[in-house]
């Protein structure tokens, strides 16, 4: 069963300024660790994971300056870009796995996709940009680095066939913009950077080719491991519950 996503009723009275701070915590975290790898912060995004909380405290993390947010179920996601489409600058990223059924409406909402991870998928999703009033501007490709069966994403042997599919689909090849992993869960984050460092090569060695764009980015890092991720390249960072704690 789907649990309801909370609503600000169900957080403590102040938690406004709870959020404010930890997303200052996440923020000076992020700088420190682009700094510790020679790196800007302007380089990272910081992607706002909301599938567990209702538009009225997404409209609060917008007050706070937040602007990109991440959604992993279609219907929440179309649900909530109709309910901030009166918000400056909100734009909703979808990082869970795209069922072909429900493409048209995610992309025509969306305006990224970070869990692409098969040929079938890549034709749907090539189809569906023909409509005019698809939103989607970003592909991310996801990699299932650790062969885990229990996690969607292709294996990494299967991503030089996928990359070369894209060469029949000309408007998802314009919107390509890198590779997205999801790291077995340790509770040491170090256990994640072979994964961020794989995926990097990996990145690096497609780019290379000319198989990705010269300036592919990599999606990868969340609350537990996001400082990581950015060490090893992260262009953009997943961070949840981080942000919720109200501890």
């Amino acid at each position: 069963m789907v649990k309801s996503p909370l609503s600000i009723a169900d957080f403590p009275e102040g938690f406004e300024s709870r959020l404010a701070a930890n997303l200052q915590s996440c923020r000076q975290r992020i700088a420190a660790a682009a700094l510790k790898a020679g790196r800007e912060e302007k380089e990272i995004t910081l992607l706002t994971v909301t599938k567990y909380v209702d538009p009225g405290v997404m409209r609060v993390l917008h007050s706070l300056g937040i602007r990109n947010f991440g959604e992993n179920r279609s219907l929440e996601a179309v649900e909530k870009c109709r309910a901030l489409s009166d918000l400056e600058g909100t734009r909703i990223h979808f990082i869970g796995h795209l069922q072909r059924n429900k493409a048209r409406q995610t992309l025509e909402h969306c305006c990224s996709l970070h869990s692409l991870d098969s040929r079938r998928l890549l034709l749907e999703v090539e189809k569906r940009l023909e409509d005019p009033a698809a939103s989607l501007e970003e592909i991310y490709i996801e990699v299932n680095l650790a062969d885990e069966d229990s996690k969607t994403g292709l294996r990494a042997r299967d991503l030089p066939a996928l990359l070369d599919s894209f060469s029949d689909c000309e408007k998802a090849r314009k919107r390509i913009r890198g590779l997205m992993t999801i790291p077995p869960f340790c509770e040491d984050p170090e256990s994640s950077r072979p994964y961020f460092a794989q995926l990097r090569e990996l990145r690096d060695r497609f780019s290379s080719s000319g198989q990705l764009p010269a300036t592919a980015g990599l999606s990868m890092g969340m609350s537990s491991d996001y400082e990581i991720a950015i060490e090893e390249g992260a262009t953009v960072v997943r961070v949840g519950s981080a942000i919720y704690n109200q501890g």
